[in-house]
């Protein structure tokens, strides 16, 4: 019967260990730390979903708590919310120019959202400092009883005195 042969460890096995272990760090640094150390603020932020069908208004009740639909992300709580009929624009071939028109039985959707935020110079995270959120931030947001996709159209910061 053949010995079965020995594991045999180089230095180079050993280097190559160093380098697993030294970039596994790293990242973990990168995506959990960095960024850490801002001021806690509140963020106050309007989320606008277009085309919204009429049976959402009333909806979003103030006090509600509102999700990331997609990683369930805690985003904050309902301070206000208004509607207004859904326009869009068209090309109208006979002038060549755009016009705004009403859909109808559409509504535009803005609900405005307060949450606890930390604030660096290079962004604002909220729902426990894993979601930048600026004007502009794509989002599916879902609360009770509702569902949508839109857009953060307005955003403004103020301190955080607890």
């Amino acid at each position: 019967m053949d010995k079965p042969e020995k594991l045999r460890f180089s230095m180079l096995d050993a280097l190559i260990a160093a380098g697993v272990l030294a970039a596994a760090l790293l990242a973990v640094w990168f995506f959990y730390f960095r960024g850490s150390g801002g001021e806690d603020v509140w963020v106050e932020y309007t989320f606008e979903a277009r085309g919204m069908p009429l049976s959402y208004e009333g909806v979003p009740i103030v006090g509600g708590r509102v999700y990331d639909s997609v990683r369930g992300d805690f985003l904050g709580v309902v301070v206000d919310a208004y509607y207004r009929p859904a326009k869009l624009f068209t090309e109208d071939v006979v002038n060549q120019r755009f016009r705004e028109e009403a859909v109808p039985d559409q509504l535009d959707v803005f609900i405005v959202i307060r949450a606890e935020a930390v604030e660096t110079a290079d962004n604002i995270r909220i729902a426990g400092d894993s979601f930048e959120i600026r004007v502009g931030t794509h989002m599916f947001v879902k609360g009770k009883g509702y569902a949508a996709e839109g857009y953060c159209v307005a955003l403004s910061t103020s301190p955080r005195g607890d």
